[in-house]
């Protein structure tokens, strides 16, 4: 029925929103993809990006990306309107994680975007304000983009460590997206790369990982230049607990082996 209003309907920006989170949320194997072409076109015929404000926006452009969808013509839309003056001060470091990692989920590498949010971000002072996970997930976002913005990086790493007790509210996919990102890209911030190495070896703290961001995280902290025997046991043992390893993806298992041989070590009970 929602489906079959949107075209019609009087929604503005904020209903539009809210309805692609809800879609989003509930998925492709419940919603239909025409349900993600109708709000397309209903942004782009009402001009409602005009009005939307930024968690409107964010909502919107996550909800294509959980979904898979990608309409360039509706993320020109979303970017242009990210863009606007002062428009990047109201967002919320959640709203600006979420819509910045929706992009890049989407593979839509908006350089003009991506650098204002960059330069946003720098002024704000690297998100004070923003979560372990939002702030993970914007170094993850230009990770995937292959988007080398050292100052950014270096902003953000300080902030991850100067922050007192932050680090240590990372959860596991924050540790493993962060330190993917920092890898991927070629930034080597030795503090941070030391503080996320004491992270992952604090007591019991690997039983929280899975396979992926177990073999994510080995593989970005070898190429980051640990060198660290040790933690490489505590992985592998990880790694051999049951079940941990038996669905794991054959990429999952590449990074892992990746992330040994980079180390020089051979632990045979885990090849």
């Amino acid at each position: 029925q929602v489906l079959k209003r949107i075209p019609r309907s009087k929604f503005n920006a904020q209903n539009i929103g809210m309805v692609a989170w809800a879609f989003g949320t509930l998925g492709n194997r419940v919603v239909p993809r025409d349900a993600m072409a109708s709000i397309a076109a209903k942004v782009r015929r009402d001009n409602l990006a005009a009005q939307a404000d930024c968690q409107a926006v964010s909502n919107i452009a996550w909800a294509f990306a959980q979904m898979g969808y990608k309409d360039r013509v509706l993320m020109a839309i979303l970017s242009a309107r990210l863009q606007t003056d002062g428009f990047l001060q109201t967002c919320s470091p959640q709203a600006l994680a979420s819509t910045t990692w929706a992009f890049a989920d989407l593979r839509v590498r908006d350089e003009l975007l991506m650098a204002a949010i960059a330069d946003h971000i720098m002024a704000d002072g690297g998100m004070p304000t923003g979560s372990p996970q939002s702030v993970s997930m914007i170094a993850g976002a230009f990770a995937i983009l292959r988007i080398r913005n050292e100052p950014l990086l270096a902003l953000l790493g300080d902030r991850i460590i100067e922050t007192p007790g932050f680090i240590e509210t990372f959860q596991a996919q924050d540790v493993a997206t962060t330190a993917w990102a920092y890898a991927t890209l070629g930034v080597v911030h030795q503090p941070l790369v030391a503080a996320l190495s004491r992270r992952v070896k604090a007591p019991g703290y690997l039983a929280t990982f899975d396979a992926t961001q177990l073999a994510d995280t080995a593989w970005a902290l070898v190429q980051l230049h640990i060198r660290d025997p040790d933690l490489m046991d505590r992985v592998a043992a990880r790694a051999l607990e049951p079940g941990l390893l038996g669905t794991a993806h054959a990429h999952v298992l590449v990074r892992l082996t990746e992330a040994y041989t980079g180390m020089g070590i051979l632990h045979r009970e885990l090849m």
